[in-house]
C-alpha cells in the first residue's frame, strides 16, 4: 500500500477515534466508560500500526 495513503487512513482514523472519546466523555455513566475505552483502544491500535516498523522483533 502506498505510505501516503496510510498516512491519510491512520490521520482520518485518529480524528474519528477522538470525536468518540470526546462523546463518550459527554456521556454519564458505564456507556460513556465503554464509549472511551473502545476509542482508546482504537487510538492504541494506531500508535501499534505506526510504531511496527520501528520494533526490533
Amino acid at each position: 500500500m502506498n505510505p501516503k495513503v496510510r498516512i491519510w487512513i491512520r490521520v482520518v482514523l485518529m480524528v474519528i477515534f477522538l470525536v468518540v472519546l470526546v462523546k463518550g466523555h459527554q456521556m454519564v455513566g458505564k456507556p460513556g466508560v465503554a464509549t472511551m475505552l473502545v476509542a482508546l483502544v482504537g487510538l492504541l491500535a494506531i500508535l501499534w500500526d505506526y510504531n511496527r516498523p520501528y520494533s526490533n522483533s
